[in-house]
């Protein structure tokens, strides 16, 4: 038991690095070949995608993450709490999307940014895969299979360094860098959902009752203002800077 978490250890530093690491190339080649006002711009549109996607999974990541835990030796409990969030999490989603696409110029506006209003009709798309990713990570996260989420956790953040490559290499206009956002959550969905229902858990659709739907929203709805308000924490000095700037 102490190699695993030895060596799970590990794998998720080695995430954490790629990830950080990525984070700064992505900005330093945003701003090389944009310059600073749509780096800036990209940024407050990952602010403010980073924020809507806690309202989009409304915590019902944390119900996957309780109950696959105390579950772990149930795959057909797994299977019902799992496939009854992503329903959920897919409803939800779907509707903050929505409704972030039709008020894209409005906030556009009040950033005195069309660039974000840009930025974010393109990656409003993406809080439907960012919802249904959080629940698979918090899956992998009960099972403890470390090792497949440290994995994952890397990819997406090489996937989005990957999305502001192709934005540069076909010369698309700066104000398209956030569809990178998109693309690597779509992307990382495909992979990790194919992972997850061929090598870890079948599906089972039979398996889905009401019960886990109230559950998933009973224990969500309680514990989601703590996500929402961490990451407004950390992405609300780069909102400000971008209302005054």
């Amino acid at each position: 038991r102490t190699k695993k978490f030895t060596i799970d250890f590990i794998w998720n530093v080695v995430s954490l690095t790629i990830l950080g690491f990525s984070g700064i190339i992505i900005n330093i080649l945003i701003a090389h070949y944009y310059g600073p006002e749509k780096l800036g711009i990209f940024n407050q549109v990952f602010a403010f995608y980073i924020v809507l996607s806690q309202f989009s999974v409304m915590g019902i990541h944390y119900s996957v993450l309780k109950h696959v835990s105390y579950n772990q030796e149930n795959i057909d409990r797994i299977s019902a709490i799992v496939i009854s969030a992503i329903i959920l999490c897919l409803a939800l989603a779907s509707v903050f999307a929505f409704f972030t696409y039709i008020s894209r110029e409005l906030i556009g506006n009040l950033m005195h940014s069309s660039g974000v209003g840009v930025g974010l009709g393109l990656v409003a798309p993406g809080l439907v895969g960012f919802a249904i990713n959080k629940v698979l990570f918090n899956m992998f996260n009960g099972l403890n299979h470390m090792r497949s989420y440290a994995v994952f956790q890397a990819l997406r953040y090489l996937l989005i360094l990957v999305g502001v490559v192709l934005v540069i290499v076909f010369s698309m206009p700066g104000n398209y860098l956030a569809g990178s956002l998109t693309f690597a959550e779509l992307v990382l969905l495909i992979v990790m959902g194919s992972y997850t229902f061929i090598v870890v858990l079948p599906v089972r659709l039979a398996a889905v009752c009401s019960k886990w739907f109230k559950e998933h929203l009973s224990f969500g709805a309680r514990g989601f203002l703590s996500g929402a308000l961490t990451e407004i924490n950390t992405r609300v000095d780069v909102i400000t800077i971008g209302l005054f700037l």
